[in-house]
Parts: C-alpha cells; structure tokens; sequence
C-alpha cells in the first residue's frame, strides 16, 4: 500500500474509546431493595383436603423376606425395604407451601447509561508514506510474447468452448476488433437461433394438430363402430318377427268357413315365391292359356243359356274354364 501505520504512533493515556458510560449523576431509590428474594411462599397457599401430616410418605414392605443367601457378616444387617404407602393418597408428611415470584423482587440496582462526553472514537495510529511502494507506469513492456492462454476451470458440462479471445493494451482497440468479429457472427447466431426457435414452435404447433386430428379420428372410428352394432342389432332383431309368427299354430278355422285366409296371411314370401315358381314350372292343359288358373269343376251345372253338356257358356271366351271355384266364404249355388 502507498500508506502504512507509523510503528513508532501509540495511543495516548488521555484517549477514551468508551462510547457509554454509567449517568454519574442517577443515584439509587431508596426504596430500592436489593436484598429482596426472587421468589416467596404463597401466604394463601393451604394444605389439600386429605393430607396426612403424621404419616410417612413410605412404609417397610410387610411382604419383603430376607433373602437366603444373605450374610450378615458379610452384607451387613439385613434391612427390610420401604413401599410407598397405601394410605398417601392424597399426600403425606410435612407439607410445604409453593413459592411464587416476590412482587417487591427488583434485582441489583445500576445506573443507566449516557453517551460518555470524552469519548474520541477508536483510536488508529497514524499513516506515513510506504517506503517501498512505487507505481509501475509501463508494467506491459516487460511482458514476454504470449503465445497461448491457459483456462482452469471447474464444469459439470461436456463440449465447453472459448474463443474471441483478445489481448491488447487499449480498451478501444479490444472495442474495435470485437466490433469487426464478434459482433457480425453473434448477429449471425441470433438469426440462425431465431430460424430454429422459429422452426422448433412450427414443429410442436403441428404434433399438436396431428395428436388432435388422430384423436379426432379415433373419435369418429368409434362412432362409426358403435352405429355399424346396433344397425346389425336392430336388423337381427326384425329379422326374427317373421320366424316367431311362422312356428306359432295355426288358428282353428271359424266355424262353416275353410280357414284359407289364415293359412295365406301366414305365407312369408319366400314361400310365396317357391309356390310361384312351381306354379310356372307345371305344364299347361290343353285349352288353357299360359299362366292361366286351371280349370275347376263346374260350379252351375244348369247356367241359364248354357245348353246341356256345352263346355262353355254362349260368350265366354274360347279357353276359358266353363265355371270357377267360389270364393272363400261363399257358399255354392244350388
């Protein structure tokens, strides 16, 4: 340091370091009693209801025997052990009232404390110069040619890099170079790292479509799903109506009547159709057309204007069947 303590300084027997002193002037109350103790008996206190003043708080134990082994000569007189007594319920023996702080109680007296009018603060010695301190006005002229730079450091990380470093004697000029290198690639690695940061928001913006479109999907693929069952569940369901009619019994046919509107109205109409079938695949009477109902048996025998043993009726169209079954539920002419 350029000053240093002078060794030969030392403090004066006037100085005072003392901030606070005792008030010279306080004095003690006379009042005041110091003798006085910190705690005494409750005046007010009494003995609990049920306290034994002559019995004793423990008994000799009247099951205690004297051990066989026991040698007098060696143990010494055998004496029988005390139990606490049964009787002591509450309490026994001299009662003592409880001690509770003494409100006379002040403590040893002291002045109180007053800013101490000598006090000069903490005394230092004085400063002289140093005498082997000097300044060193070119300290890098005698520098040696720097051809490397050692870093020691401590990293929990792997691939740690430096570079840009620069050694000068002007701040201007460190300024200047770094300007001219520095600055022009870290505008460079700002832009490529907002194109990244840029391009990684893209990214993570379109999973997240992605994970809602599949979603989505899925969503309508269960739909679809759920619909396509109970489609099939309702089909199946109407397609059994049918099958339940067909095995039920037929009914009685009424009374007079030939219980053929019954068995009609039972057909399906698949049996309908195999009926049809069969129907077209049966050769054809002479005389009948194509399709034609077949001939039944006459129903009139004596159709006025039909002569005895003619076929067909005077008009009836050549073919024709000559009478037709009655309907069903109609009695036949006499």
């Amino acid at each position: 340091p350029e000053d240093i303590d002078d060794v030969s300084d030392v403090k004066p027997d006037t100085w005072v370091q003392q901030a606070r002193i005792h008030d010279p002037a306080a004095t003690k109350p006379e009042e005041w009693d110091e003798t006085a103790p910190e705690f005494i008996e409750d005046v007010e206190a009494s003995p609990p209801p049920g306290w034994l003043h002559d019995a004793p708080p423990h008994i000799p134990d009247s099951k205690a025997v004297k051990p066989r082994d026991w040698d007098d000569e060696t143990d010494g007189a055998w004496e029988t052990p005390l139990t606490p007594n049964p009787e002591c319920i509450v309490g026994c023996g001299p009662w003592k009232k409880p001690m509770v702080p003494n409100p006379a109680y002040k403590g040893q007296w002291m002045p109180r404390k007053i800013d101490n009018p000598d006090y000069r603060g903490e005394w230092k010695p004085r400063q002289v110069k140093n005498p082997n301190y000097f300044r060193e006005t070119n300290a890098y002229s005698r520098l040696h040619a720097v051809d490397g730079i050692g870093l020691d450091l401590w990293s929990e990380q792997a691939n740690v890099l430096f570079d840009n470093i620069i050694i000068a004697t002007s701040l201007d000029a460190a300024k200047a170079f770094a300007d001219r290198t520095w600055r022009v690639r870290r505008q460079v690695e700002d832009a490529q790292r907002a194109g990244r940061d840029l391009g990684e928001g893209v990214e993570e913006t379109t999973f997240a479509w992605r994970k809602l479109a599949m979603a989505a999907c899925l969503l309508v693929g269960v739909l679809i799903g759920w619909s396509l069952v109970a489609w099939q569940r309702r089909r199946r369901a109407g397609a059994q109506v049918p099958r339940q009619e067909l095995a039920a019994p037929l009914t009685a046919p009424p009374e007079g009547g030939l219980g053929v509107d019954s068995a009609v109205d039972e057909q399906t109409p698949a049996q309908e159709a195999q009926e049809t079938a069969a129907a077209l695949e049966e050769p054809a009477a002479p005389g009948v057309a194509p399709g034609a109902a077949p001939a039944g048996p006459p129903s009139d025998p004596a159709a006025p204007g039909a002569a005895p043993g003619d076929p067909a009726a005077p008009g009836a169209a050549p073919g024709a069947a000559p009478g037709g079954p009655a309907e069903p539920g109609e009695a036949a002419e006499p």
